[in-house]
């Protein structure tokens, strides 16, 4: 007899809700009013939020079980153990601000393949720990690159304060002789609400402005149904190599036993005046600096 067992991977209730509250999705405020917090979580807001969570029927999202969840108060970041949001539509992951999921789709690949995870971790809250290594892939030369000769860690942290998440990248190699390889990022910011993430939730609610690159930044513009902009700005630290579509291209070169480092800053804004969710300069940040201040903050 045909097995008919629908084996797609679903969220339960019950899975939903614990999740939903151990990182009170959308979060409340837990410290003072933040300056960039421009638009507060309206009562229809919150009353859309407890009947999204009361549905009955599972999410169409796929399962997030072993994802690695990091927060900073309204802002929080669902990934796969590879640091990944996959480009695959159907899932849960993603950057999420109030009620909207900003970012749905953030993917590093190596020579146009995807990066093997060795381990991730989340246990400071706010900051996730992602350790990848290389696949096998050739050099410009022709030359064959053994897998895991490449040591990669990738530090994702939430700044909530700025609205911003950091990411530092970091190749350490450790074979004989030189090496190079392309990487790249890709992105894509549809700014979904809570309903559309589940799959409840089937029209647009607004209209997407733009998206497109200014000045070496990747830029998303949306204007909301509820009259409220919404933008996403990706800044790059050193500048982007080449770009192509919502494709961030690096060419990597290291030495052996070298080390460098790539850092990408994701902007997030909302507000009713659509000159304040406009791209600006972003000052680099020091992230052991940044560390030290979000762990004192979490401690206070």
């Amino acid at each position: 007899m045909k097995d008919e067992t629908d084996h797609s991977l679903s969220i339960s209730r019950r899975v939903f809700l614990a999740l939903s509250m151990m990182m009170a999705w959308p979060f409340q405020d837990s410290r003072a009013a933040q300056p960039l917090r421009l638009v507060a979580m309206s009562e229809e807001q919150k009353n859309r939020k407890q009947h999204f969570l009361a549905q009955k029927r599972p999410t169409t999202a796929s399962s997030i079980a072993d994802a690695i969840v990091i927060k900073d108060d309204n802002v929080f970041f669902i990934a796969q153990p590879d640091g990944n949001v996959p480009l695959e539509d159907g899932h849960g992951y993603g950057l999420y601000y109030h009620d909207c999921r900003f970012l749905n789709a953030y993917e590093f690949r190596i020579s146009g393949s995807l990066v093997p995870a060795l381990g991730a971790s989340a246990t400071a809250g706010f900051m996730g720990q992602f350790e990848l290594t290389n696949p096998g892939l050739k050099t410009s030369g022709g030359k064959d690159v053994k897998k895991e000769s490449i040591g990669i860690r990738w530090q994702r942290i939430i700044d909530s304060r700025h609205l911003t998440l950091h990411d530092l990248v970091v190749f350490e190699h450790y074979g004989r002789h030189t090496v190079d390889f392309p990487a790249s990022f890709t992105f894509r910011a549809a700014f979904e609400d809570l309903y559309a993430v589940k799959g409840a939730l089937h029209e647009q609610l607004g209209v997407q402005r733009e998206h497109g690159w200014i000045d070496g930044k990747l830029h998303y513009l949306y204007e909301g149904k509820d009259g409220v902009y919404r933008s996403m700005t990706v800044h790059f630290s050193p500048t982007v190599g080449t770009i192509d579509g919502e494709t961030a291209h690096f060419q990597m070169t290291l030495d052996p036993d070298e080390t460098k480092q790539l850092l990408i800053s994701l902007v997030i804004r909302e507000s009713r005046d659509a000159r304040e969710v406009q791209p600006q300069p972003l000052m680099e940040p020091d992230i052991k600096q940044l560390e030290v201040r979000l762990h004192r903050d979490a401690e206070a």
